[in-house]
């Protein structure tokens, strides 16, 4: 990852990151690969603007795109192919709260749903618990170089 608004020199390495969240007996899990432009945002400060300043500047989007968070939420809920896409959308949310700035111009972030179908669960309850999953795992890579 890089820090914003930083040389080269700053940045941080990426890495894989892993959490889980439960709700009775509705389990989400997220896999996470973090090499994203922004911050990972480990809460509690508001957004600092200067990190979205430091996308104004005018660059080549063909040349060095390397930055990407990309990941998986697996759920033992019973969905459908709409309600996975609802879900996968909550991981953007998750995404979002944990890196700043989200998805730049500078990132291909992507995420994936897949539901094992063992347990009935509100899809409103699974993709809340996949923004969580998410949040916590981004912020649980060890970004130590």
């Amino acid at each position: 990852m890089r820090a914003s608004g930083v040389s080269p020199s700053t940045a941080v390495p990426g890495g894989l990151g892993h959490a889980e969240r439960c709700r009775g007996e509705v389990i989400v899990a997220a896999l996470c690969v973090v090499n994203a432009f922004g911050d990972v945002d480990h809460g509690g400060d508001p957004v600092p603007l200067d990190a979205a300043e430091s996308q104004w500047r005018p660059f080549d989007l063909a040349a060095g795109r390397t930055h990407t968070t990309i990941g998986v939420v697996v759920t033992n809920a019973r969905l459908d192919k709409m309600s996975c896409l609802l879900v996968a959308q909550g991981a953007h949310d998750g995404l979002a709260r944990a890196i700043t700035p989200p998805h730049t111009r500078l990132d291909g972030d992507a995420f994936v749903a897949a539901a094992t179908g063992r347990v009935e669960a509100d899809v409103d309850l699974v993709r809340l618990l996949a923004l969580a999953a998410v949040t916590a795992a981004i912020r649980s890579v060890d970004h130590r170089p």
